[in-house]
C-alpha cells in the first residue's frame, strides 16, 4: 500500500504523492472554471490565479516518466485561453516596496 507521504516514482521531480494529488485536483477544478467560461467577465486577479494553478498541473504533468506518460493530462489548451485573455488586460503593476 502506497502512503501519502511516499514519493511519486516515474517523475522528474521529487513530489509525494499528497503533493501531486492536490496540485492535480486543484488545477483540475481551475480547468473547470475556465471550461466553457466567459474569460472576460472575470477579474483579473482571478485569471492569474487560474493560470498559477494550471501552470503547477502542467509542470507535474511534463514532469511523468512514467511508461504511461503520454495519457497524462494536458493543461495547454486553457493555459493559452487564460494567457489570451490576460493579454487584453491592463498590466498589473505591483506597488509594494
Amino acid at each position: 500500500m502506497t502512503a501519502m507521504d511516499d514519493f511519486v516514482s516515474d517523475m522528474e521531480i521529487e513530489v509525494t504523492f499528497r503533493e501531486f494529488h492536490k496540485t492535480h485536483d486543484a488545477a483540475r477544478m481551475a480547468e473547470n472554471s475556465v471550461k466553457d467560461a466567459r474569460l472576460e467577465e472575470f477579474p483579473t486577479e482571478f485569471l492569474v490565479q487560474l493560470l498559477a494553478t494550471l501552470k503547477a498541473g502542467q509542470r507535474l504533468t511534463d514532469a511523468e516518466t512514467g511508461p504511461d506518460s503520454h495519457y497524462a493530462h494536458s493543461y495547454n489548451d486553457n493555459i493559452c485561453r487564460v494567457m489570451e485573455e490576460l493579454k487584453t488586460r491592463p498590466k498589473i503593476v505591483d506597488t509594494r516596496p
